[in-house]
C-alpha cells in the first residue's frame, strides 16, 4: 500500500476515532450519581407501597350462612340524592335477600328526579329528609335521619351507586358478626369497571386504601385510622352513643372523620374490600364525571389523613412517578435494574389492585400514566378545596370550611 493511501485512510478514520474517544470521555459522573439516587428512590417507593398495602382482606370468603341468621336485625339505610340511574340496580340486587332483611330504607335527600318514586315502587321504605339544617352536609344529614327512624339493631349505611353480589348482605352481616358486632365495619365496594376511562380510578382507590392506615404491615386488627364512606356497619346503640353523624356533620370527607371519631370513643374500626359481596360502578357518565367526583373530596381527604401515613403515600407515589422522570436511565448502564424495578412495581400494584376492582393488566403495565393522572386531578382538588374553597356535587354547592 502506498504512503499516499495510508495518509488518506488515516485522514478518513481520524474524525470517527476522535468522536468515539470523546463520547467515552463524556460519561457524565453527575448522570451516574443521579441514576443511582433515582434507583434508590424507586426502590424505597416500591418497599413503601408494599408496607402500606401489605394485606387487603375481602368479604369474598365470608360464611354467608352465619350472616343470614342475623339479617333480620339489619336496617339498610341508603342516602340518595338524584340517584334515579342507580337506585333500581341496588334495590334489585337485594331482591333475593329482601324477605330476610329487617328493613331497606331510602332517605331521599331532596332529589330533583324520580329517585323516591323508583325506590317506593321496588318496595323500599322511603323517607324524605327534612330541609338541610345549618352546619350540616347532605349525606351526613341523610344518614342521621335514617338512623333515627331505623327499626333494626344493626345499621348499614350504603351508597346508592353500589350493588350487592349474590348473598352480599349476608356476607356483610357475617363479617360484622365475626368481629362480635363491636365497633364499626367499613367496606370499600369492589369497583366493577366497564369502560376504559374507568381504569383511571385505580390510583384513587389505592391511595384511599392506603390512607385508612388499615392495611400496612405494622397495623393491628381494628386499628384503622380511617374508613370508607360507601358502606359502614355498626349497631344502632353504638351509633348514638358515639353521637352519630351529628358529631361530624360539617365534614366533607365524612368517612375519614367518622372513623376517627369512633376510634376516639375507644371503639375499633375494621376495614375490608367488598370483593365478593358489594360492588359499585363509579362515574359511568364519562371521564369528566370521574374528574369532578374525585376532585370534590380528595384534597380534604389528604388533610384528614394521619401525617405519617400521608408521608408514606407521598414516598410511594414519588417512586411510581420516578419511572416517568427518570426514563433516561434506560439508556445508561442501569437499564437492567430499571426494568427489574418496573416489573417489581407492577407486581406490587397488581397484588393490591386485584382486590379493589376489575382492572386489566394494561392498567398495571402502564401504571405511571395512571399515577400521573391521579396527581393532575389531585392538584385540581387542592385548588378547589384550598383556593376556591368550594365544590359542587349533585346540584349543591359545598363550601369547604377550615375545620371541615
Amino acid at each position: 500500500m502506498s504512503k499516499l493511501q495510508n495518509i488518506s485512510i488515516q485522514q478518513f478514520i481520524l474524525p470517527f476515532s476522535f468522536f468515539s474517544i470523546t463520547k467515552k470521555r463524556e460519561v457524565p459522573a453527575k448522570f451516574i450519581r443521579k441514576s443511582e439516587v433515582s434507583m434508590i428512590t424507586i426502590m424505597i417507593g416500591i418497599l413503601t407501597g408494599l408496607m402500606l398495602l401489605y394485606k387487603i382482606p375481602s368479604l369474598q370468603s365470608g360464611q354467608h350462612s352465619d350472616g343470614r341468621k342475623v339479617l333480620s336485625n339489619l336496617s339498610i339505610i341508603i342516602p340518595a340524592r338524584n340517584e334515579e340511574k342507580n337506585i333500581s340496580r341496588l334495590l334489585t340486587s337485594l331482591e333475593k335477600e329482601k324477605q330476610e332483611i329487617g328493613e331497606i330504607m331510602v332517605v331521599d335527600d331532596g332529589s330533583e328526579d324520580k329517585t323516591a318514586e323508583i325506590a317506593a315502587s321496588l318496595g323500599a321504605r322511603v323517607i324524605a329528609a327534612k330541609e338541610l339544617p345549618p352546619g350540616w352536609l347532605g349525606k351526613s344529614w341523610a344518614c342521621f335521619t335514617g338512623a333515627e327512624q331505623a327499626k333494626g339493631e344493626w345499621l348499614m349505611f350504603i351508597d346508592a351507586d353500589t350493588f350487592f353480589e349474590q348473598n352480599g348482605a349476608a356476607q356483610c352481616a357475617a363479617a360484622f358478626l365475626k368481629q362480635r358486632a363491636e365497633g364499626m365495619l367499613s367496606v370499600h365496594p369492589f369497583h366493577s369497571t366497564r369502560k376504559p376511562y374507568e381504569s383511571f380510578s385505580a390510583f384513587f382507590h389505592l391511595v384511599t386504601f392506603a390512607a385508612t392506615g388499615a392495611f400496612h404491615i405494622m397495623q393491628g386488627k381494628g386499628r384503622s385510622a380511617g374508613g370508607f364512606g360507601q358502606c359502614m356497619i355498626c349497631t344502632k346503640k353504638d351509633y348514638f352513643v358515639w353521637g352519630g353523624h351529628e358529631a361530624i356533620k360539617n365534614k366533607v370527607v365524612e368517612n375519614m372523620a367518622f372513623a376517627e371519631h369512633v376510634r376516639k370513643q375507644g371503639a375499633p374500626v375494621y376495614c375490608a374490600s367488598g370483593k365478593g359481596a358489594i360492588s359499585m360502578r363509579m362515574y359511568p357518565d364519562g371521564v369528566m364525571s370521574l374528574i369532578r367526583g374525585f376532585s370534590k373530596t380528595f384534597a380534604s381527604g389528604a388533610k384528614a389523613t394521619k401525617w405519617h401515613v400521608l408521608l408514606a403515600i407521598i414516598i410511594w407515589l414519588t417512586g411510581c412517578l420516578s419511572f416517568f422522570t427518570e426514563i433516561g436511565v434506560l439508556f445508561s448502564k442501569w437499564w437492567f435494574l430499571y426494568v427489574l424495578l418496573y416489573i417489581a412495581a407492577m407486581l406490587q400494584i397488581w397484588i393490591s389492585v386485584k382486590e379493589i376492582g376489575r382492572f386489566g393488566l394494561w392498567t398495571v403495565c402502564f401504571f405511571p400514566v395512571y399515577a400521573l393522572f391521579f396527581m393532575v386531578v389531585f392538584l385540581a382538588s387542592l385548588w378547589k378545596t384550598f383556593v376556591r374553597k368550594s365544590a359542587s356535587w349533585k346540584g349543591r354547592n359545598i363550601i369547604v370550611r377550615e375545620d371541615a
